[in-house]
């Protein structure tokens, strides 16, 4: 999971255009970055604010399901300032489909250059997401239909509770 100060020193650093707003979709809806490298257009649906997360014949999700997610303004923002003319959604900096490993490394090197801690991957951008959430007091079985989790035990590895949330609970009783 990325702390605050860290996440604002990766949007006020990060670089290609592609890239930040892949990690700011990334930690506005939680998906995987298979799902969002597989994302295409016909899938996004900017009018009721919700995109799918589908199943194709290139790409299955880990679930073997699809899931609507709900986009937030930032979301709304990042996705209609792309102009793609891909059926894809994101696309690297010479009009191509991103590749998995590509950009985990894009944003690996960016942490380097940025000395973060290097037990952190883009996966932990979904953490982030999970544990923001719960921090804010969004119900542990809301973030699991978010992040398209089976099992509410998996959602909970993702929560990342403090002893300050803990002790923001208890003072709810009185």
């Amino acid at each position: 999971m990325f702390t605050h100060n860290e996440i604002e020193l990766i949007m006020n650093t990060i670089s290609p255009v592609w890239l930040k707003n892949i990690v700011t979709l990334a930690l506005n809806t939680g998906m995987r970055r298979n799902e969002l490298i597989n994302l295409h257009w016909v899938d996004v649906n900017m009018i009721n604010k919700y995109l799918i997360v589908r199943n194709t014949e290139s790409f299955t999700t880990k679930s073997k399901s699809e899931r609507v997610i709900p986009l937030n303004q930032n979301s709304l923002d990042v996705l209609r300032n792309i102009h793609s003319r891909s059926d894809y959604v994101f696309l690297n900096c010479n009009s191509q489909k991103i590749y998995p490993n590509y950009l985990s490394q894009c944003f690996r090197d960016l942490l380097v250059k940025l000395n973060i801690r290097n037990d952190r991957s883009f996966h932990s951008l979904r953490h982030t997401f999970a544990s923001w959430l719960v921090q804010k007091g969004v119900s542990i079985y809301e973030v699991s239909k978010l992040l398209g989790h089976s099992d509410i035990k998996v959602t909970e590895i993702y929560a990342h509770l403090t002893p300050d949330n803990l002790r923001s609970a208890i003072e709810l009783l009185n």
